[in-house]
């Protein structure tokens, strides 16, 4: 029977991956480590079992516990407000995912890594323009370095703009659809930034 750790796992993506594992691999031990900073208990899956805790903390929480499998989704994820909560997201990225590198790497699992891409426009140039996109694509080079130094198996997944049920609707870490949904209802004008012109790739949460 394969352990599976999926952190982030009470939050939008992650509950959503617990809910296809569980269909999928109804034998797997599916354990969620998740902060509730954006995670809901309403997103609770059951037949897993739901730990409250930081990334950073990975190794002391599940000490004795060898995974086959790290879902790390568990990860600050919003663009312009990570101008705002600069240090909030560069604990949660920086250092709480070199946290889940070393116990990965150190334990056998094999990694699967929710990269952005944010950073992957023009030539991997809009890397520079937040915060969170920075952060983000230095961890897609740690994680290629540290397959490299320490055998960490290692894959790494990019998505665009997801959407679908259970997106965040409302605050400050709203999803594009998600604000443009609640603006529909409430017959409210949808904003657009920039020339309207620009592209963007959407990826549903199926």
């Amino acid at each position: 029977m394969e352990t599976i750790l999926v952190t982030g796992g009470a939050g939008f993506i992650g509950s959503q991956l617990i809910k296809q594992i569980l269909i999928e691999y109804p034998a797997a031990e599916i354990i969620s480590l998740d902060n509730y900073s954006l995670g809901q208990e309403s997103n609770h899956q059951a037949g897993a079992i739901y730990v409250n805790g930081n990334t950073w903390e990975i190794e002391t929480l599940f000490e004795g516990i060898k995974f086959d499998v790290i879902y790390h989704f568990g990860e600050y994820s919003r663009v312009t407000q990570s101008f705002v909560d600069y240090e909030v997201a560069a604990q949660s990225i920086l250092y709480g995912t070199s946290q889940v590198l070393n116990f990965a790497a150190k334990t056998g699992a094999k990694l699967v890594y929710s990269a952005s891409s944010s950073g992957l426009a023009n030539n991997g140039k809009d890397q520079a323009l937040s915060p969170y996109a920075w952060m983000k694509a230095k961890q897609v080079e740690q994680i290629k370095l540290y397959g490299d130094w320490f055998n960490l198996d290692w894959t790494i997944c990019y998505f665009y703009n997801v959407w679908g049920q259970n997106q965040i609707s409302t605050g400050s870490h709203a999803t594009v659809i998600g604000i443009w949904e609640e603006a529909a209802k409430t017959n409210q004008p949808i904003k657009v930034f920039g020339t309207g012109e620009q592209e963007r790739r959407f990826t549903h949460i199926d």
